[in-house]
């Protein structure tokens, strides 16, 4: 494993269960950075020989270019027309690195929700019976009992549905109609991540960005930790980013061109199946479409066929048009978590955006865009932030701020429009070597910090560790009885999408207390088994129903498959 030197005397421990065995245990080696940097960098020679190939392809074009004197008015510079060029292949570079990190693992209760709920829509069906637990009965235990998350009861009598917003699913369904559908979700999610990039970049030169700065802006977003981490997982978060952005970029190009209205409608209608609170988004969509009713009008009716489908999904799974899954926002929503949401902004949004994103504040103040613009930027920060900053679970660890990615666009955007302008207003170019050498280094330290912080927060890691729930998952199938239940938590979605194996949630009073179920799944005659988490319990260790023996453990020990060797009835 790989640690960092602490700087002082350490102690190294093991700990041998088996009785019948053996382990010797060495001293740390201490590995130079590059040293351990160089293993990973060979085992990409795939990535890096298609990117060369690219490289050299478009090189050789530019010198072709050059040496056929299309640009003699200035021999070595490239023409504006090829300089435009160099960001989509900067994009594309970008693109392959990146691929590498997709993880369309149903990993945990979120994605594996998304995942099932895909699964359902091919099948026809948006809400399903749980699977029998044998000696269980539904009727005595509950319902919620033998739902794995994050899933419910259903409308239907006796069904449970995913709680999960509707709209991810139904993007990778619509793919999984072409493709298998584990292709389908890495195509959507994928997807997602370059068009947030891409939209980003268009709305940024809408509000008065140069065109280089408008694609500093957008690989300012697509190199965030928070958006790699997010964007590269089956979540809704990262594409709540892209439509959020696709539906104000159409909405503020409707000023001139009236047709992109209806784009606008249909992009708020997907934004708002993935995630319900992205509505938000409306506020500064009206501002884009003040002052014309007919573009107001083709804005509500481009979104009809959304917004009647979310009408009907509601209605249809939990019983209202005005219903979802999620939990009342009155119970997650109070003024009380503001100051320690508002702290945790603070603290994070300069890892995550870098420290350029403190010149949001210079916003009011600036000449260039217009009070328009500037208004639809503030109160496109202001919604998002606003509502977050009161909501339980934003300040429960750093990528959490999650929930807020559909602003990330405009604190990027309004960032650097506050820092061109402050720039201006102080001739901060005379202490950097003029105007060109004091933007290119702001760019450099901007897109240099993220790299950095993309490396702090050990992206690519987190998003590998994921993929090995489907090994985990895999045990279960090849070495559990057909029927046997699994009880868990986090894990029961992973466990309900790759296997066949019905899933008990062991955090219920009546798992861990009720002798009559510890008696009921005794006299049910399967074997019972549990996947734990290493954050669950300690050790990842099950502390219900009785004794238990370690079968497999996945992630470097982070996941454990337990089976029970000795049941008890009741609390152990």
């Amino acid at each position: 494993m790989n640690f960092e030197n602490p700087g002082e005397p350490f102690q190294l421990m093991a700990r041998l269960d088996a009785t019948d065995g053996w382990a010797a245990v060495s001293g740390p080696v201490s590995v130079g950075l590059l040293s351990w940097v160089m293993p990973k960098v060979t085992g990409l020679w795939g990535w890096l020989l298609g990117s060369g190939a690219i490289l050299g392809v478009v090189s050789g074009w530019f010198w072709a270019r050059r040496s056929s004197g299309l640009n003699a008015e200035q021999p070595g510079v490239l023409s504006g027309k090829d300089a435009r060029f160099l960001p989509w292949l900067a994009l594309a570079a970008y693109a392959v690195i990146v691929a590498q990190g997709v993880d369309s693992a149903a990993g945990g209760s979120d994605s594996s929700g998304y995942l099932n709920n895909a699964r359902m829509m091919l099948e026809g069906k948006l809400s399903i019976p749980p699977r029998a637990v044998a000696g269980v009965s539904v009727e005595e235990f509950g319902l919620d009992i033998v739902s794995p998350m994050p899933f419910k009861e259903a409308a239907v009598a006796g069904e449970i549905a995913p709680i999960t917003a509707p709209g991810l699913a139904l993007m990778c369904a619509a793919v999984g109609c072409v493709l298998p559908l584990h292709t389908a979700v890495s195509v959507v999610i994928f997807a997602n991540l370059l068009l947030g990039i891409l939209f980003t970049r268009l709305l940024a030169e809408e509000f008065g960005l140069s065109w280089k700065w408008a694609w500093v802006a957008g690989f300012g977003i697509g190199l965030s930790p928070l958006y790699l981490f997010i964007g590269l997982q089956p979540l809704s978060d990262g594409p709540s980013l892209t439509w959020v952005t696709a539906a104000i970029y159409f909405a503020w190009v409707s000023r001139r061109k009236a047709g992109y209205a209806w784009l606008a409608g249909g992009a708020t209608a997907i934004a708002v199946l993935l995630r319900p609170p992205n509505f938000l988004c409306v506020v500064p969509i009206l501002l884009c479409l003040a002052g014309s009713w007919h573009r107001c009008v083709s804005w509500a009716v481009g979104g009809i066929p959304g917004a009647a489908f979310q009408f009907w999904y509601s209605w249809r799974v939990w019983g209202s048009p005005f219903t979802s899954g999620y939990d009342k926002v009155g119970d997650v929503v109070k003024l009380e978590y503001l100051p320690a949401n508002a702290a945790h902004y603070a603290f994070w949004l300069p890892w995550l955006l870098t420290p350029v994103v403190l010149f949001v504040f210079a916003l009011p103040f600036i000449r260039r865009p217009g009070g328009l613009a500037r208004m639809v930027l503030g109160t496109w920060i202001g919604v998002f932030l606003g509502f977050y900053g009161v909501f339980a679970f934003t300040r429960e660890a750093w990528w959490f701020l999650r929930f807020i990615l559909p602003a990330f666009p405009a604190l990027m955007i309004a960032a650097l429009l506050g820092a061109r302008e402050m720039s201006e207003r102080f001739n901060a170019s005379r202490f950097l070597g003029g105007p060109r050498r004091s933007r290119e280094l702001l760019a450099i330290g901007m897109l240099g910090l993220l790299l950095l912080a993309v490396h702090e927060r050990r992206v690519f890691f987190w998003l590998g560790r994921d993929r090995n729930l489907i090994q985990a998952a895999k045990w279960l199938k090849e070495n559990a009885a057909p029927g046997s239940p699994v009880l868990s938590v986090q894990g029961a979605g992973t466990v309900f999408y790759y296997t066949d194996l019905p899933v008990i949630l062991y955090f219920h009073d009546v798992v861990r207390e009720s002798p009559d179920f510890a008696r009921a799944l005794k006299d049910g005659g399967k074997d019972v088994y549990a996947f734990m988490f290493h954050f669950e319990r300690p050790d990842a260790r099950p502390d219900f129903l009785g004794e238990w023996e370690q079968m497999a453990s996945f992630q470097e020990d982070g996941v454990k498959i337990w089976k029970l060797r000795r049941p008890e009835a009741g609390k152990p």
